[in-house]
């Protein structure tokens, strides 16, 4: 019985975190920018906590039959709902300007007519608004909240029947919005942090990038300056009156096959680097282990007669191979 109970509230445990954590991520999709999606977060991590002190708060305020302030929170909860729904459609800056103009609304009037201690609310929602607005909108609503404060302080006004609320109630408001401002300033901390990581992580990223682009142009220009100096040996030979007759035939066919084979080589080679510009990429498929060596032997024909080298071939034409073919190109040739 006591191990089905742990059970039950485990799986309770894991239902209620995975709905926090998919409110939290409402409106949060791939191509947003990283300031942006922390932004959202921010938002709907606040919007989330304040929803069971608005709800507590409408509850006592019928109780004590407040039904102005009661009224208000039912608005301000509202504007909560339409937060998360106005993230779902991608309306960011439009749900927050809804979001912190119905918190301005609110916390005025229920300081003004209740003294209810939301002066220090406002104060919060500023220290939101300048974290999740651009200048030019932070600006003008940091201006609006500043003279909703003042006129709190300067302007109280007692009607009949709106009582302002007790101390120790006004009290409780007062250390709810520390409690906010200090889960604000958190959050915003955690924001730069990962931030910062993530700068990081590109830098390390190009780092390797540049690594690799370096390796690259070495791999390239290896290969391109051999079968150039080649072709410079023959021209040589041509030049000093050494070829004539059949050899002179043979070392035109020879030169144009170079050529051709040259031809072919930087065209693949700048087709891997361009892919490699991102970071050498491997792209393996199957293919014939003899072709592709048959390739290579053709190329390094010439320097193998000039230096006296023997390459003897061993390898069967039905073996297949799972590779980068460009890549294993590369690595045999070098």
């Amino acid at each position: 019985m006591f191990q089905t109970s742990q059970l039950i509230m485990g799986n309770q445990g894991k239902l209620l975190r995975r709905f926090l954590n998919s409110a939290v991520c409402v409106g949060i999709h791939s191509d947003l920018p990283l300031i942006e999606c922390r932004r959202v977060k921010l938002l709907n991590t606040l919007a989330l906590l304040c929803v069971p002190f608005f709800a507590l708060y409408l509850v006592v305020n019928i109780t004590q039959e407040r039904y102005f302030l009661a009224g208000l929170n039912v608005l301000n909860l509202a504007s909560l709902a339409l937060l998360f729904i106005m993230h779902q459609f991608r309306l960011y800056l439009s749900a927050r300007l809804i979001r912190i103009g119905f918190s301005i609304t609110f916390f005025t009037l229920s300081g003004i007519f209740y003294q209810s201690g939301t002066e220090y609310c406002l104060i919060g929602t500023l220290v939101v608004t300048v974290l999740v607005f651009d200048k030019w909108y932070a600006a003008v609503i940091s201006v609006v909240i500043a003279i909703a404060i003042l006129s709190i302080f300067m302007y109280p006004v007692v009607l009949p029947g709106l009582e302002p609320v007790p101390e120790g109630r006004k009290l409780a408001t007062i250390l709810v919005s520390l409690f906010f401002i200090i889960v604000t300033i958190v959050f915003y901390k955690n924001i730069q942090n990962d931030y910062q990581r993530e700068i990081e992580k590109q830098q390390q990223a190009l780092l390797i990038m540049n690594r690799d682009k370096e390796k690259l142009f070495s791999i390239v220009s290896h290969d391109i300056k051999s079968p150039l100096q080649i072709l410079e040996n023959m021209l040589d030979l041509y030049k000093g009156g050494l070829l004539q007759g059949k050899d002179m035939a043979e070392a035109t066919g020879s030169l144009h096959k170079k050529v051709s084979q040259l031809n072919n080589t930087v065209e693949t080679l700048l087709s891997w680097s361009m892919l490699g510009m991102n970071g050498i990429q491997t792209n393996p498929g199957n293919f014939q282990l003899l072709k592709l060596i048959n390739e290579i032997v053709q190329f390094a024909g010439f320097a193998v007669q000039q230096k006296e080298i023997k390459a003897n071939v061993q390898v069967t034409q039905d073996i297949s191979v799972y590779a980068d073919r460009d890549q294993l190109s590369v690595v045999l040739r070098n």
